[in-house]
């Protein structure tokens, strides 16, 4: 903003001294900010969900390494260069990058996809003419000036950039600032169908608002009723539930031990917060030890740790919440919690 709009802003605030004496002051207001910001406990979220680290895709980044060797074995200088190691994050950025642009991706979605609304895109199907049409429309206008264009198509290239710098890419819940600018063509292109067929409003109007009227009732049935049925997973229903009834049970247990893998990834975060844990407290019992989220943490009675039955104490004073390949077939269970579609999700039981 402040590069398109430099020559306005700087001419706004030369014109008035008290205007540049708070400009300043808020500059060295935000100077603690933005060193907050960027400080290494900032950024231990960024350390965590970055695509840069190779560990973030490690089965790729095998391949990767194996191809290499096998280039560099036949002397093969093309394959050398292009699976060098320094390479592989920068590829992974790009095509993270350029994913957020695939029109199967914006439009449908077929394979119901974490975040996403089931059998619905980002983007309604009947959008996509106008997007086309308010792009050209947009670009050729003469009623926006330069400004006006340089900012929104900056902001529409450079709307998935925070996405493409994490794993799990396209990611639908860091796209949302990027499908605004969807929207904005989508209007331009409407209002230019408006526009030209204003003998007909009455009847581009009716048109519209079947479409519209249809869209709304797709995404309710689809939103109200399907998605939490089958999204379940994607929004931890049931290690919520397995944690409200540990709570209760807590009393009557020496040590509880939490899987942090699969159906309990992160499990630890998610006590915390559903049990209002005192961060006084946690950060006294040793707090969060890095942005390596799969790592084992412990604090009180509680652990959350892989669950390798096979070496466990089997203390009957230890209660284990773990996914169902944590246990052989038949143990015993005090409880089994399901995604409300019905799959199977966590198993509580004691250790004896």
């Amino acid at each position: 903003l402040f590069f398109i709009f430099r020559k306005n802003i700087l001419s706004i605030l030369l014109s008035d001294k008290k205007l540049l004496v708070l400009f300043f002051a808020f500059i060295v207001l935000l100077t603690p900010v933005f060193w907050a910001i960027f400080s290494p406990q900032a950024l231990i979220r960024f350390q965590g969900t970055s695509t840069f680290k190779p560990e973030a895709h490690s089965e790729m980044f095998a391949k990767r390494v194996d191809l290499r060797n096998k280039a560099v074995e036949n002397n093969d200088l093309i394959g050398t260069i292009i699976y060098n190691r320094h390479l592989f994050p920068i590829q992974l950025f790009i095509e993270g990058y350029l994913s957020h642009f695939k029109m199967d991706w914006l439009f449908t979605n077929s394979s119901n996809e974490p975040h996403k609304v089931p059998n619905l895109g980002l983007l309604y199907i009947w959008q996509a003419p106008f997007i086309l049409l308010g792009i050209i429309l947009f670009v050729f206008s003469r009623l926006i000036d330069i400004k006006g264009k340089l900012l929104i198509f900056m902001w529409f290239l450079l709307g998935p950039l925070p996405a493409g710098l994490a794993t799990q890419t396209p990611h639908a819940m860091r796209s949302y600032n990027f499908v605004l600018i969807w929207q904005i063509f989508t209007a331009f292109g409407l209002g230019y169908l408006f526009y030209r067929f204003r003998k007909f409003k009455i009847l581009t109007l009716f048109a519209f608002a079947i479409f519209i009227l249809f869209s709304l009732l797709t995404f309710y049935k689809n939103y109200f009723i399907a998605f939490p049925k089958e999204q379940s997973s994607s929004f931890q229903y049931a290690l919520s539930q397995s944690i409200s009834f540990v709570l209760k049970q807590e009393s009557g247990y020496d040590k509880i031990v939490f899987s942090n893998q699969d159906n309990l990834y992160q499990s630890y975060m998610f006590f915390l917060f559903y049990n209002k844990y005192d961060p006084k407290l946690y950060q006294k019992q040793g707090g969060t030890k890095s942005g390596g989220f799969a790592e084992a943490h412990a604090f009180g009675k509680y652990e959350f740790r892989p669950i390798r039955w096979s070496h466990e104490s089997k203390d009957q004073n230890i209660l284990y919440v773990g996914n169902k390949k944590d246990f052989p077939e038949g143990t015993e269970t005090i409880k089994t919690v399901d995604y409300l579609n019905g799959e199977l999700g966590i198993k509580i039981l004691k250790g004896n």
